[in-house]
């Protein structure tokens, strides 16, 4: 997600900045070793805010970038989640599930 104002484009309209935040959804197969490396590309670019959502575990997962690296933030599986770099965007966590 991004914010219009702070998005960056090339001379050929090409989107050169970063995402506000990444919200990725887990599959079963996904582990922590395929995981890694992806964040390393998203601290490499410097994106603030990744979203590890997990049917399985019905939570998500928050990680902030911090000094170069991620740190999880906290795990919400019940309560309001609000976006660090959206202020005023709620979101019910348990509205995510499917009954």
């Amino acid at each position: 997600m991004y914010w219009r104002e702070t998005m960056v484009r090339d001379e050929h309209d090409v989107l050169c900045s970063a995402p506000d935040l990444i919200v990725e959804i887990l599959s079963p197969s996904e582990n922590k070793r395929r995981r890694e490396p992806k964040l390393d590309d998203y601290a490499h670019i410097s994106v603030p805010e990744v979203w590890y959502v997990s049917p399985e575990a019905a939570g998500v997962e928050i990680r902030l970038l911090r000094d170069g690296k991620y740190e999880i933030d906290k795990i919400v599986a019940e309560g309001t989640i609000e976006p660090a770099r959206f202020p005023g965007v709620r979101i019910n966590a348990v509205e995510i599930w499917p009954e």
